[in-house]
């Protein structure tokens, strides 16, 4: 049916807005302090455009006696046009308009402003029941009071206001004057407004927050005083023990400043990762932001400050998404590599120290990085028969060599298997490391083709080098034989397992026996473990228990023909007098010689 066409104006319920956008935007009741010292820095910001040289000072005065709370300022103050148009206006900002202008004028004042989207009073609503805003502008002889209980009702008027700026007073509600407390006041400052570049005093005290952090000083005498005071300044931030800090002072991909530094926590693998402060202009916006370091920077913790970051409304995250913010976190994780390299190349006992700290993350930065690898690789650390040890050192050593006159290196990659060979190391000279440990195996590879001229990377997995395990003269070996069987039969026997019994000779005269794991049996072994999880199905633990058993590579035990023990048991043996026990403690002593487990 056709009919007249009707317009008319959307209309909103402005008690249900400001309420909504004030109790959902922010995601603390003590956002407003944040927004409303930073409506005061702005003011004072454009006042110094105006005023070259003006100081500028905020001051805040709680009375919880009467539940109110007063910001003052010195800026720049607001005509009547100014409060209609922004004050009155949700969404409308005076600021932005004031940078836009600015910036086409290029004043640095633009980009020091903070405010953008002009809902930074509705944050007073989160705890107050009337908001009431005394100012009077730059060159007016007289003031304005306006007045707001969150309605769509305000009153403006004239009012005698004694000196240029902007006095903002809250009524606070009962359920909040927890926050008129000093103590609470002072905590939500110093989080949020400590670098704020004007002095901010509380009742009458103060100024309560730094004013400024080291990189916002323009020139320093030297680098190391540069750094000592950064470092001073991380110590105090942070609760971690700094390894090393790191300079931020980026031009692109935009212009950032700030202190990294390597914390001296041990970080797990999992869902962890490094973890920045975040400031946007000098105002704090974020803690501990986990998505601005690379992936691998776990061990990486920090502060920096920027005029570049883009915000969401509420002013407590930056905007994700873009290039930008992935070039930003390439240029982070460039700062550390540097630094790192730099370390290597300079003071290698202190990027050694680092190495041991963060030993994993920093084999994975090696594994996959190349640059990272060239410079550094050589002095990350690995478990060893002579304790830690990096390859740098043990090329330098030089303690055996090979045919070529190259440095030879014996590794072991099965979990728990290389406590054995330490001992004959200690022995023959040699260097044994321990590479089970997850990317150390893949590490030591790479390393082996990046000194192939230099090095040379022995596997003692399942192996029998003649210069470890002596073979037998035949008529030592039939002898020994009958033992090697009873020994296995022994072992079965008292539930141990399989264990494959060889008679060598071994340099460890004062062991009779070595029980050698290889990398498969390991393997096996944990899937036996798995099965017993109590989260594994029973159906599923039962197949896994069956498929180990049919396949199942038994753990060696080496019989030594240098010790003595081992033929008095095989005499025992052939005279019918050889007990059984007897047979399993020779393994225990093994077991417990490379540091296993026994029941």
């Amino acid at each position: 049916m056709k009919g007249s066409i009707e317009r008319f104006e959307m209309q909103a319920n402005f008690e249900g807005l400001v309420q909504l956008l004030a109790k959902n935007l922010y995601s603390s009741p003590d956002a407003f302090v944040r927004e409303l010292v930073q409506n005061a820095h702005d003011a004072i910001r454009l006042r110094v455009q105006r005023e070259r040289g003006f100081g500028g000072h905020i001051a805040i005065e709680s009375r919880p006696a009467e539940r109110t709370l007063t910001f003052t300022d010195d800026g720049v103050g607001m005509s009547r046009r100014e409060i209609r148009q922004f004050l009155s206006v949700i969404g409308s900002s005076g600021t932005g308009t004031a940078r836009e202008r600015l910036a086409e004028l290029g004043a640095p004042e633009a980009e020091s402003l903070i405010g953008r989207f002009g809902i930074g009073l509705l944050s007073a609503f989160l705890v107050a029941e009337r908001v009431e805003v005394r100012t009077r502008k730059l060159g007016a002889k007289t003031g304005l009071l306006w007045r707001n209980d969150g309605s769509a009702s305000c009153s403006l008027e004239p009012c005698a206001v004694p000196a240029v700026g902007t006095q903002l007073t809250l009524l606070v509600a009962r359920e909040h004057t927890a926050l008129l407390e000093e103590d609470a006041l002072r905590t939500a400052l110093l989080r949020y407004c400590d670098f704020i570049p004007y002095p901010i005093r509380l009742n009458g005290r103060g100024p309560v927050n730094a004013m400024s952090a080291p990189w916002h000083r323009p020139t320093w005498a030297a680098p190391d005083k540069r750094e000592a005071e950064l470092r001073e300044f991380v110590d105090r931030r942070f609760a971690d023990l700094p390894l090393e800090v790191i300079p931020v002072d980026l031009e692109k991909p935009l212009r950032v400043q700030g202190a990294l530094f390597i914390t001296h926590n041990r970080v797990p693998d999992f869902n962890s990762a490094g973890t920045l402060d975040v400031y946007v202009r000098r105002m704090f916006v974020r803690e501990a932001d986990p998505d601005l370091m690379p992936p691998w920077a776990k061990f990486v913790r920090g502060i920096i400050d920027s005029s570049a970051l883009e915000l969401n409304a509420a002013r407590d995250n930056v905007r994700r998404g873009g290039a930008q913010l992935e070039q930003l976190r390439e240029a982070l994780g460039r700062l550390v590599l540097d630094r790192l390299a730099l370390l290597a190349e300079r003071e290698p006992e202190r990027m050694a120290r680092i190495c041991k700290w963060h030993h994993f993350h920093l084999k994975g930065v090696a594994l996959f990085n190349d640059e990272f690898f060239e410079k550094a690789g050589d002095l990350l650390f690995f478990e060893s028969s002579r304790g830690p040890v990096c390859l740098r050192d043990a090329l330098r050593e030089r303690h055996t060599l090979d045919e070529a006159g190259r440095v030879v290196v014996h590794t072991v990659s099965a979990a728990g298997a290389a406590q054995p060979y330490y001992r004959l190391a200690a022995e023959r000279g040699w260097l044994v490391i321990d590479a089970s440990k997850p990317i150390d195996e893949a590490l030591l590879r790479r390393l082996a083709e990046r000194f192939a001229d230099r090095l040379t990377l022995i596997s003692l997995d399942g192996a029998e080098p003649a210069d470890v395990f002596e073979p037998l003269a035949p008529a030592e070996a039939a002898e020994l034989r009958p033992l090697e069987i009873a020994v296995e039969r022994a072992l079965r026997g008292a539930g141990l397992g399989a264990y494959l019994v060889s008679a060598r000779r071994f340099a460890l005269a004062e062991l009779p026996a070595l029980a050698l794991a290889s990398p498969q049996t390991e393997a096996e072994e944990q899937l036996e473990a798995y099965a017993d999880a109590p989260w594994v199905a029973p159906q599923l633990a039962a197949l896994t228990k069956q498929v180990v058993r049919d396949r199942i590579r038994p753990l060696r035990l080496v019989l030594n023909a240098r010790h003595p023990l081992v033929w008095n048991l095989a005499a025992q043996l052939a005279r019918g007098a050889l007990s059984e026990p007897a047979c399993v403690g020779l393994a225990l002593s093994a077991l417990l010689h490379a540091r296993k487990l026994i029941t």
